[in-house]
């Protein structure tokens, strides 16, 4: 919602708005490269008991795995780093270890300006998505990933980095300072008509507005997951559980802020 906002309020000021652009970053194996000294020196500094910190880390340090090649286990090693997938506080562990920086990011980030907000990023687990307003904004936020990724073992993936400026085309832009600290040579820079994916939806310069053959593959995809629920042959009960919690959740999370076509209004 706030990324529609921000990319609607900027092609609405045209010439008058401030130049921005959004910049998504891909962090490369996230949640396996958490430094685990990193986590609980977080963990001490948001006021978690030492006792706490101590019990996991010592879980975290007693994990171990093993790999799997054609159904054979191979003997199991310890790990050094990272967050167990599948874990329920994997999460909530990792969104912790990653607070510091986006705290950076709120008080050293220009803020684009919005009726009643001034808003610099947003997160969602590990999709990160930041407005930049100029060089300066692109130096710091250069700053702060080496920082962070130096304390915590995180790694940014430049290469899957998209930058997209908001704005039709006769809003202002600025230089990108390839020269900082950080490589953004390797960052794609979506062009003009092109569009970037963040949290399943379509995002153009003018906000979130899905191609025709986005709705096409997404109701496509729809009715495949509707037709293997029905194979299951729930009951009544079951049905209704499944169409609240998985298919009207789908709905509503685009039709939060992106209209649905009539086409697909139809279909539905």
């Amino acid at each position: 919602m706030a990324l529609h906002l921000v990319a609607s309020f900027a092609r609405l000021r045209g010439p008058s708005s401030p130049p921005v652009c959004a910049l998504f970053l891909d962090q490369s194996k996230a949640y396996d490269r958490i430094d685990w000294h990193w986590l609980s020196a977080v963990l001490t500094c948001l006021g978690c008991p030492i006792f706490k910190v101590q019990w996991l880390y010592n879980l975290l340090a007693s994990s171990s795995t093993s790999v799997l090649v054609d159904g054979i286990a191979f003997s199991p090693f310890s790990l050094s780093h990272g967050l167990p997938q599948g874990c329920s506080l994997s999460p909530i562990l990792y969104a912790l270890s990653l607070e510091p920086l986006l705290a950076a990011f709120s008080c050293h980030l220009s803020r684009y300006p919005l009726p009643a907000l001034h808003i610099s990023h947003l997160a969602f687990a590990n999709d990160v998505a930041l407005f930049l307003t100029g060089r300066k904004d692109f130096r710091t936020v250069s700053h702060l990933l080496t920082a962070y990724s130096s304390l915590s073992g995180a790694s940014l993936n430049s290469n899957k980095t998209d930058i997209l400026w908001l704005g039709p085309p006769s809003s202002p832009r600025f230089p990108i300072p390839f020269d900082s600290s950080f490589n953004w040579r390797n960052a794609r820079v979506v062009p003009l008509e092109g569009d970037v994916r963040y949290l399943g939806v379509h995002f153009s310069r003018l906000g979130a507005f899905p191609t025709p053959s986005f709705w096409d593959s997404w109701f496509d995809s729809l009715e495949s997951s509707c037709s293997r629920w029905s194979s299951l042959h729930l009951s009544i009960l079951g049905c209704i559980r499944v169409t609240n919690v998985w298919l009207l959740s789908r709905l509503w999370f685009f039709g939060r802020f992106v209209p649905f076509p009539s086409s697909l209004a139809l279909r539905l």
